[in-house]
């Protein structure tokens, strides 16, 4: 009997669960051009959910799962003979792979290696602490993000006959992604207001 390739296609249902937590987390940040409260009211409510142990030991082994057959993946692609929303799609593959391990890393050494609660105030002390790296950092993440749904997009229309409108969508959400990342980034240089610090994080400026 023939397996159905959905079933063991773990880069994509893995992609399934991790982008909807993703979504969430980058609406959560989104909320902080609102205000702080709000973005702390809504991630003290998903933290009801994705902070339980067995979700976030799933959400943990997405990220490992993603970072494995995506790796796999491009280890099969020459660069040279890629087309635009082809290299779009590794590249930017690529960058999450890194940003995945990197962010998760680091949330972990914050609350276990710390004792720091990684919420508002850790992504803001990342900000001030070195914003010549965590503003491109942070940016090139979320742009890679949609760069790589975007060519998701394109690939599938194109498959069904439809380039035009596969060109419409790869390129709206690379769009998205800038609209997004500019806001949060402002959000987190305190363009909006001020976030000051407390004073646990004061030792590591």
């Amino acid at each position: 009997m023939t397996s159905s390739p959905l079933r063991f296609n773990w880069h994509r249902w893995s992609a399934v669960g991790l982008g909807l937590f993703i979504l969430f987390h980058l609406f959560n940040h989104l909320m902080g051009w609102v205000s702080l409260q709000a973005h702390e009211e809504w991630m003290a409510t998903g933290r009801k959910v994705y902070r339980q142990p067995l979700l976030e030991a799933l959400l943990m082994g997405c990220v490992l799962i993603q970072v494995m057959t995506g790796m796999q993946k491009v280890r099969r692609k020459k660069w040279a003979r890629l087309a635009f929303w082809d290299r779009i799609q590794t590249a930017s593959g690529l960058y999450l792979a890194f940003f995945l391990l990197a962010h998760t890393s680091a949330i972990l050494i914050g609350r276990a290696g710390l004792d720091l609660d990684t919420d508002t105030y850790f992504g803001a002390w990342a900000f001030q602490f070195m914003p010549l790296f965590f503003v491109p950092y942070y940016t090139l993440a979320i742009l890679a993000f949609f760069g790589h749904f975007g060519a998701l997009c394109y690939w599938g229309m194109t498959a069904g006959g439809k380039e035009r409108t596969g060109k419409i969508l790869g390129w709206s959400f690379l769009g998205l992604g800038v609209s997004i990342a500019v806001v949060i980034v402002l959000v987190f240089l305190q363009f909006r207001y001020a976030i000051p610090l407390p004073d646990v994080y004061q030792p590591y400026l």
